[in-house]
């Protein structure tokens, strides 16, 4: 089975300089998630992604089969440029702005033994205005083709399409510009056959991306979606509308997410963790038992021990926290490796930018890091070490340290008046 995806259209309604096939719903670019549903049937040598030259080599083709057109000049000219690659009987068609679909979407239209299909979708009462090709007598008419009186027929063509390899390259070279848009239809091709129409009532599985509003309503869905996987995969979500997730995010058993957290990117929150309310996750693993939050953030290839606990208004960014390490108050510690049994003070910073490079801080275990001090990279704490409260440390310490390093507090007496003596 080959699988064309049709991404070469020019996004002019999503006012965005990003093309719409690339825009981001839940982390993930729309059409990767076409990409995904196809690849769930067939392998990458059997989906050709037609697409314009510019995005030829872009990183999310990797493996797959790309053609190209020149000119963005009908549907029907698109699916003209993939004829070469067809290597199989049967072929599905689909649009690249459908994030929403799943592959068991197709089960019915992949089960047709008939040379076309398509499935038809209706449009709820408040979307009649859409402009989607309507089926009309069994047959498909584009909307600018339609009588003023059949637009308010609600049985639209979703877009997507099967049909016998075969007959479709018998026909492709029948198609006609002769309309109001001078542009080449698929749907001219299924005139000349008898197509089966598969109707779904879930309009908005099928329903394309085309403006920002549509982005809102898919980013909506997908989040629903995303957080019944979580739950039903035995994640305790506390208030989940407003919890929000990225694709990519696992949620383990009997982990705990409070009210107000983001995941951004590659989260894994491992059983028995819990993330506190009001924090924001990015791109790292929090391990069993660790507690994050209220009001952190985690970013950057992070990840967060067992039984360790980040507290409230703390950032991590690319570090490790070892088992069983705190820190619990107003702390960034960045481009750090931090041991088992640590305790950072409130008010405490990893100094790792010297203006031009990153530089590692490492703290062994046990050691203790009292508040409001700087560490300023590279540098290494030894196992035991204690770090005086207000001290900015600019060397290494051995094992079983006091690190002190403040002014020498001066107490002077005052006359009545207030002056100093």
């Amino acid at each position: 089975m080959d699988f064309i995806i049709l991404a070469g259209g020019n996004s002019t309604r999503i006012n965005s300089s990003i093309p719409k096939i690339f825009q981001e719903i839940a982390g993930k670019p729309c059409i990767s998630y076409v990409i995904d549903c196809c690849l769930e049937i067939t392998s990458p040598q059997n989906v050709i992604v037609v697409t314009k030259q510019e995005f030829a080599n872009h990183e999310l083709f990797k493996g797959l089969q790309i053609a190209i057109q020149k000119d963005p000049l009908g549907t029907g000219d698109a699916l003209k440029c993939a004829i070469p690659f067809l290597k199989n009987e049967s072929v599905v068609v689909v649009c690249a702005d459908t994030p929403l679909l799943l592959s068991e979407h197709f089960n019915q239209l992949l089960l047709s033994e008939k040379e076309a299909s398509l499935i038809a979708m209706r449009l709820p009462d408040e979307l009649i205005h859409m402009q989607y090709g309507r089926i009309i007598d069994g047959k498909v008419v584009e909307y600018n083709e339609i009588p003023l009186e059949e637009k308010k027929n609600n049985l639209v063509n979703s877009g997507i399409y099967k049909f016998n390899t075969n007959f479709l390259k018998s026909n492709i070279d029948r198609l006609s510009n002769n309309n109001s848009k001078n542009e080449y239809y698929i749907t001219d091709i299924l005139q000349n056959s008898k197509t089966e129409i598969f109707i779904s009532d879930d309009y908005w599985t099928f329903h394309g991306i085309n403006t920002q509003e549509d982005l809102v309503n898919a980013e909506k869905i997908m989040q629903d979606r995303l957080r019944k996987k979580m739950t039903q995969n035995g994640a305790r979500l506390l208030d989940p509308d407003t919890v929000y997730f990225s694709a990519a995010t696992l949620i383990e058993k009997d982990a705990i997410v409070e009210q107000n957290v983001i995941f951004k990117g590659r989260v894994t929150v491992k059983s028995g963790a819990i993330i506190k309310a009001f924090s924001y996750i990015e791109d790292c693993v929090i391990e069993k038992g660790a507690k994050i939050g209220p009001f952190a953030r985690i970013r950057g290839n992070s990840n967060i021990a067992e039984n360790s606990e980040i507290g409230n208004f703390v950032e991590i960014k690319s570090s490790i926290i070892g088992r069983d390490s705190k820190a619990k108050h107003l702390a960034y510690i960045g481009d750090s490796e931090v041991g088992e049994s640590v305790n950072i003070g409130a008010g405490t910073i990893t100094c790792n930018y010297d203006g031009v490079r990153k530089h590692k801080t490492v703290i062994k275990d046990k050691v203790m890091v009292g508040a409001n001090c700087s560490l300023v990279a590279p540098i290494t704490l030894g196992t035991g070490t204690v770090v005086g409260a207000g001290s900015t440390i600019t060397e290494d310490t051995k094992e079983n340290t006091l690190a002190i390093a403040r002014a020498r507090q001066q107490n002077k007496e005052t006359n009545p008046n207030g002056k100093t003596e």
